[in-house]
């Protein structure tokens, strides 16, 4: 008999325990990447970037476009411009980076073949150099590994400006 009070009592202290509430992830704050001042290079070939296909999955569209106003570890200005992205997840871009005098690299730009793979991540590669970049809110965050270690950055789109929103004007009768 007294084996059934624990158990109540136990039941009862579950009942009237205090509810936790499942905690929304908060988005990550960027500040740290962003760079508005930044600066790569200036582009002498006109190099169009195309709008994605209705065959291409919606996941991948949101690739396309130019992302910028960000520093690897926030000190080393780079811009990716995606021109194309294929149903199949093959990827056309522009990979953009400043001069960096501290690891002799000059101010580059390339043309690079990339694929987004089944874990929403685009990737490409050349010689010992990684790169990664995924989708989060409305950056492009970015991860590269390789002789000159591991570098993060957090970019944003450059071509969409958001349009101030105007009052209407107020027409008079009569006018």
């Amino acid at each position: 008999m007294g084996r059934i009070y624990v158990l109540a009592a136990c039941l009862l202290a579950l009942g009237c325990a205090p509810k936790t509430e499942k905690v929304k992830d908060q988005p990550r704050d960027y500040s740290f990447f962003a760079d508005s001042s930044c600066y790569t290079v200036d582009l002498f070939d006109r190099f169009e970037i195309q709008p994605a296909s209705a065959e291409v999955p919606a996941e991948y569209r949101g690739f396309v476009g130019d992302w910028g106003n960000g520093a690897w570890n926030g000190n080393w200005c780079h811009d990716l411009k995606i021109l194309s992205v294929s149903p199949t997840g093959e990827v056309d871009l522009l990979d953009m980076h400043a001069p960096k005098e501290s690891i002799g690299a000059p101010a580059t730009v390339f043309r690079r073949k990339a694929f987004i793979n089944n874990e929403g991540e685009l990737r490409f590669a050349y010689g010992a150099e990684r790169h990664s970049y995924r989708l989060d809110g409305r950056h492009l965050v970015g991860k590269r590994t390789g002789i000159g270690g591991e570098w993060e950055i957090a970019m944003t789109r450059k071509d969409v400006v958001p349009v101030p929103r105007q009052r209407p004007e107020r027409l008079a009768l009569g006018d």
